[in-house]
């Protein structure tokens, strides 16, 4: 009889970390409603489900899953972000089959940081095919690696119909590998060694996931050529939301990426200066991927998973080090480590009070000193160890306060986004804007609805927006008619349009509907504040709920509401 695996407290604390991810990816997932940049792949998948024609756009392997699940159940914001959420969760999984690469306390940091990992998360409960061709690509790899052509067929064609962030991946890591193989020839690169792959069972499995998957058994003929509608989709730059402007990226890479950034430098610097070829390939992956949306139009900052990716394997590699304790002179680390996290707390109270002080005042002043003091004492605190005890432990000890301040930094950052309350708006990984009152229009026009004729989703609406997210709020309304004789009761417009005309009046109320970030291509006004709390200037567009005046007897002339409530 073969062996049976045993349960480790390895394996335990892996699933602890799953119950992690799955946590911050599915706590109140339809919470928030969906923002125009969710809503247009959703609303297609929505009208696949009803049997309607839909332009399945730039994310068609998103839309063909989703579509599944709303023929299935009733559509809702939760489970058009289901799919993201489930290869969000399943991406933390990788390091546990990649041990053997990265080595047991490897794999674990890495999978714990893939699971805190704000960009990560994010991704995960954003509506949309972005996770999902990141993870399915990944997991494609893997299932090669393990000798599977047939998921890896599967898992490869989603990713390529998911969205075109995954040529971005694709192309950076193959020029990686290339010259990471070439900078280790001297040396056996055993990650590259040639794998024994049926390449034929491969390409049926993918061409039966594109022919009766991507094509919705055969019913949306055009899902045959989804991967290439990805491809088109980069080639034109994505000018549905424009590019993220360039300073974008350091921004992201300061306020989400900076435990990657941190770690994973130093692994990608030790890497290339030995030609680990491993680690080689990882610094080149990273490095590339950031060139390309340097001088890429269409960047978004949700592509730079790619950057942090490869960083956060050199950052696992290279923090594992340090979870031992030193040959020597241990108290001396802890007390290094204890004393660096007390500096830190002072250091994270001044700066947040820095933010509310105004600058050239003496208040200010004095915290601006004791900010440049803290970090002295720290560099002092770390030669003093040096010298009176070891290197070795002063290194433990740096890097063991270093990385509790990490994973404070990422527990912060990453768990926001699990909480409705957050403010999606100033923070850089959706494209467009976020969402504003979406839900208290859909009360309001349910009670309209019910007052009228006696059901929440009865009447018609006259949509004279174009928003993908008002009809994806409206999507159980049925669309007023314009050949009817009768004036609708019900008509939501953009404030430019004005009251409607016809032959009765009208009573209307505004609703915040778009909320954007007011810092167009610059750094945010108070670049602190929005780095601690994520607070920056935003402006709101609105839309305009009109509803007929006869409804209400004491409504005798148009007026326009501002209050939350009719």
């Amino acid at each position: 009889m073969p062996a049976q695996s045993k349960l480790t407290f390895e394996h335990l604390l892996y699933a602890a970390i799953l119950v992690l991810a799955l946590f911050l990816r599915f706590n109140q997932l339809g919470a928030v409603p969906l923002s125009e940049a969710e809503a247009r792949p959703a609303w297609a998948a929505y009208q696949l489900s009803q049997g309607a024609s839909a332009d399945l756009g730039d994310q068609p392997g998103y839309v063909m899953l989703t579509a599944s699940l709303f023929a299935m159940l009733p559509a809702t914001d939760f489970l058009a972000r289901f799919w993201p959420a489930v290869f969000g969760s399943l991406l933390v999984l990788l390091p546990f089959f990649l041990r053997d690469w990265l080595g047991p306390k490897a794999g674990l940091v890495l999978a714990l940081g893939l699971a805190l990992d704000p960009g990560m998360v994010a991704l995960s409960r954003m509506a949309g095919g972005h996770m999902l061709a990141i993870s399915a690509a990944l997991l494609a790899w893997l299932a090669l690696r393990r000798g599977n052509p047939v998921w890896a067929g599967i898992l490869a064609a989603l990713a390529l119909a998911a969205s075109s962030t995954v040529y971005i991946g694709l192309f950076s890591a193959g020029l990686a590998w290339l010259l990471a193989r070439r900078g280790a020839e001297a040396g056996k690169l055993d990650a590259f060694q040639p794998l024994a792959i049926d390449w034929r069972r491969m390409a049926i499995a993918a061409g039966a996931t594109l022919a009766l998957g991507l094509t919705w058994l055969m019913q949306i003929p055009e899902g045959l050529i989804s991967p290439f509608a990805t491809l088109a989709d980069l080639v034109s730059a994505r000018p549905d939301f424009g590019g993220a402007p360039l300073i974008y990226l350091p921004l992201a890479l300061l306020a989400y990426g900076l435990p990657a950034m941190v770690f994973g430098r130093f692994g990608a610097a030790r890497g290339l200066q030995q030609h680990d070829g491993l680690r080689s390939f990882f610094a080149w992956w990273a490095i590339i991927a950031l060139a390309l949306l340097v001088i890429y139009p269409g960047r978004q900052v949700l592509d730079l998973l790619w950057m942090l990716l490869p960083l956060w394997v050199l950052a696992a590699a290279e923090f594992a080090r340090f979870l031992q304790s030193p040959a020597e002179e241990e108290i001396a680390a802890v007390g290094q480590a204890a004393l660096i996290l007390l500096l830190s707390v002072f250091l994270i109270l001044y700066l947040g009070r820095l933010t509310n002080l105004e600058v050239g005042s003496a208040q200010f002043y004095d915290a601006l000193i004791a900010v440049g003091i803290i970090p002295l004492l720290a560099l002092v605190a770390s030669f003093l160890i040096v010298s009176g005890w070891s290197r070795t432990a002063a290194k433990h000890g740096l890097a063991w306060s270093v990385g509790l301040l990490m994973l404070g930094v990422l527990i912060s950052a990453g768990w926001r986004f699990a909480w409705p309350e957050s403010r999606v708006s100033s923070d850089l990984w959706m494209p467009g804007p976020a969402a504003g009152q979406a839900d208290l229009l859909a009360t309001t026009v349910a009670d309209l609805s019910e007052m009228y004729d006696g059901e929440q989703t009865s009447i018609a609406i006259d949509r004279q927006s174009d928003s993908a997210a008002l009809a994806w709020t409206l999507r159980e309304y049925r669309v007023y008619d314009s050949t009817s004789l009768v004036d609708p009761r019900i008509v939501i417009s953009p404030p430019d349009i004005g009251q409607p005309t016809g032959t009765v009046a009208y009573r209307g109320q505004s609703f915040d509907w778009h909320i954007h970030r007011n810092w167009g291509g610059n750094v945010p006004g108070n670049l602190l504040a929005w780095l601690l709390y994520r607070d920056s200037a935003e402006f709101r567009q609105p839309l305009i709920l009109w509803a007929r005046a006869d409804l209400f007897p004491s409504a005798q002339e148009p007026i326009i509401e501002t209050e939350e409530t009719p």
